[in-house]
């Protein structure tokens, strides 16, 4: 799936970003993603994971909680390889509105890395389902967290849940780090170059 992005003009051009986006049955419900937009791991073009594709690309999206008066949800978005979280708000069926606000974030991460922004840059998402089970069961976790945050009311934005669950501290490869340094090793030590190069197969084109 593709996203054009509008943008400045220090920005590195033309370039390209392949995400990898594991859907939980229940947010590809809510984005109204059905085959072929929504492919099964079974069937994809690369297994999750692949060592050949950069860390920052593999992330899992699951639905949060409600939104009281409103048919909008958060959804928790986390990278496989940092543990490393983003909360968007988003309606029903707006898988646009999940990829700019994801790629806001992802901006914001270069930015403020000393990265050039991302402009005129080809960004393609591959909507995927099927199972990543320490992924998911970190997520469940999260959720707990994040359910009992939002029953205290402690919290006014997102961003101060958010920056709650980065500083969560878990188990990442036989070893307990903190999720936020943990990202900023893996991104200090091995950024992500826009045109990697690695674009698997089976790209549907339905976001214009």
């Amino acid at each position: 799936m593709t996203i054009a992005t509008g943008g400045i003009s220090d920005a590195i051009s033309p370039n390209r970003m392949a995400f990898s986006l594991l859907f939980s049955a229940k947010a590809a419900k809510f984005f109204k993603l059905k085959p072929p937009q929504l492919v099964g791991l079974k069937t994809w073009g690369k297994s999750w994971k692949d060592p050949n594709i950069h860390w920052m690309y593999y992330w899992r999206c699951e639905e949060c909680f409600a939104m009281k008066g409103t048919k909008e949800r958060i959804f928790i978005v986390t990278n496989e390889a940092s543990r490393y979280s983003f909360l968007l708000r988003l309606a029903p069926g707006d898988i646009k509105g999940l990829f700019v606000k994801f790629m806001v974030k992802i901006e914001a991460i270069l930015l403020k890395n000393n990265k050039s922004r991302i402009t005129h840059a080809q960004i393609h998402f591959y909507t995927l389902s099927g199972s990543a089970p320490s992924l998911t069961s970190f997520q469940n976790q999260q959720l707990f967290m994040i359910s009992c945050l939002v029953d205290r009311k402690d919290f006014t934005y997102l961003e101060d849940i958010e920056e709650k669950l980065n500083s969560t501290l878990t188990t990442i490869m036989g070893e307990m780090k903190w999720v936020a340094d943990e990202f900023q090793r893996l991104f200090d030590e091995d950024p992500p170059e826009l045109d990697d190069g690695q674009m698997p197969g089976n790209i549907i084109p339905f976001c214009n």
